[in-house]
C-alpha cells in the first residue's frame, strides 16, 4: 500500500513545485515589465527634454 501511495505523492509534489515555479516566474516577469515601463517612461522624458533644448 505504501509503495502504491508513494508515486502519487511524488507526482503531486512535482506538480506543486512546477506551479510554484510558474508563479514565481510570472511575478518576476511582472516586475521586469514594470521596471521596463518605468525606464521607458524616463527615457521618453529625457528624449523630450533633449529635443526641447
Amino acid at each position: 500500500m505504501e509503495k502504491l501511495h508513494n508515486p502519487a505523492m511524488s507526482t503531486n509534489l512535482s506538480l506543486h513545485n512546477r506551479l510554484k515555479h510558474r508563479r514565481v516566474r510570472a511575478i518576476m516577469l511582472m516586475n521586469l515589465s514594470h521596471v521596463g515601463l518605468r525606464s521607458a517612461h524616463v527615457f521618453l522624458l529625457l528624449l523630450r527634454y533633449a529635443t526641447l533644448q
